[in-house]
């Protein structure tokens, strides 16, 4: 069996260095945002078979944050169903968009929440579900067609992995209220990394193309 790990890494005068304190539970299939600048929320994720503790045995639907008073990551909110191989992003400084990917029977899915992070303890509100179901997809917040929005970029098997999906909000209220299709990508992607700047920009980066090659390219 595998082995999944605790420990955290961040980037320090130029190098990776391991943070001083690890997570709260071991998590593979996991996502994570910045709540401010100091401040990582982990969310979902598998144990794998190294389970710590009774409270680490479903992590799927659990979370935790760094307690910075404490120095260390303590759980949290409890997600409202399993999430593996999710994505998320913050939208602004009390909002976070999470679409998911996985549920425990690893069978795709497309539902998506808007998290205000404002309130305690934090609150999940249910968007439309996405045209696809997106496993491993990236996403981001970008200026689409003279609005701010949702991208939700690859993800999922096939042809899915080349399509996007764009959901506009605008001064934190719903603009659309429904996905619609985004520009395609111009080669499958899935299970790769993604960088947001939160403004106009989404660099996928390697993955999984649409006939399953692993790819070094950035989209």
């Amino acid at each position: 069996a595998q082995t999944v790990e605790r420990v955290c890494y961040h980037f320090h005068n130029d190098e990776w260095e391991t943070f001083n304190t690890g997570l709260y539970c071991p998590r593979w299939g996991a996502s994570s945002v910045m709540l401010n600048s100091v401040q990582p929320w982990v969310i979902g994720g598998n144990p794998g078979n190294n389970l710590s503790s009774e409270e680490c045995s479903d992590t799927a639907t659990s979370s935790e944050i760094l307690k910075t008073e404490h120095g260390s990551f303590e759980l949290s909110v409890t997600l409202p169903e399993k999430m593996i191989y999710h994505c998320t992003v913050r939208i602004d400084d009390s909002r976070v968009f999470i679409v998911n990917g996985y549920d425990e029977s690893y069978e795709g899915i497309s539902n998506a929440y808007i998290v205000d992070t404002s309130s305690s303890p934090f609150t999940f509100t249910q968007m439309p579900s996405l045209t696809h179901a997106r496993s491993q997809a990236a996403c981001g917040i970008i200026s689409y067609q003279n609005s701010l929005a949702i991208v939700v970029a690859g993800g999922g098997f096939g042809d899915t992995t080349q399509t996007t999906e764009v959901y506009r909000i605008s001064n934190g209220d719903d603009a659309s209220n429904t996905w619609e299709p985004g520009p395609a990508l111009p080669r499958g992607f899935s299970n790769g990394c993604h960088v947001n700047d939160g403004i106009n920009n989404l660099a996928l980066i390697g993955g999984f193309d649409e006939v399953g090659n692993v790819r070094n390219d950035i989209l």
